[in-house]
């Protein structure tokens, strides 16, 4: 996003995620994208989100999503794990082998809940996250919700 930003003459600052509170006084908004949005209005975003998120609200910074509508997912947090990655992606197999009381953990999005989420972007226009209800009504019927 970054080098897309900086293509389009737009001054950006790429902080490694370390480095997210101790820079986050200097922000003035940050801008993630969004895997998905859930109907109770929380994301699913890159593994890492959550800590920027937390980092925003505890600076009282506002974090806008971007996201197409066609993400909006009638899911809601509890029903959609994410999933997560293999071990091998953090850890070489044969490394992993040797390890045998080591739990490699490598998830594959972080759960953003709708209360650190300041603005959610789509392509229809700007919503609050307690308004996602709304927009599943208008776009989804209601008989698509059981499968």
């Amino acid at each position: 996003m970054a080098v897309n930003l900086a293509a389009a003459n737009i001054d950006s600052t790429l902080i490694d995620d370390a480095a997210v509170f101790a820079l986050m006084a200097r922000v003035n908004k940050v801008v993630i994208s969004a895997s998905a949005i859930l109907a109770d209005g929380s994301l699913l975003a890159v593994p890492g989100t959550h800590l920027l998120a937390l980092s925003c609200k505890s600076h009282s910074v506002p974090l806008i999503a971007l996201s197409g509508m066609y993400k909006v997912s009638m899911a809601f947090s509890g029903e959609d794990g994410g999933g997560g990655g293999g071990p091998g992606e953090v850890l070489p197999f044969e490394e992993v082998a040797e390890l045998e009381r080591v739990h490699v953990d490598n998830p594959s999005f972080d759960h953003i809940p709708p209360s650190l989420v300041s603005l959610l972007l789509t392509n229809y226009g700007g919503y609050n996250t307690s308004y996602v209800y709304r927009v599943l009504g208008e776009y989804y019927n209601s008989e698509d919700a059981v499968l």
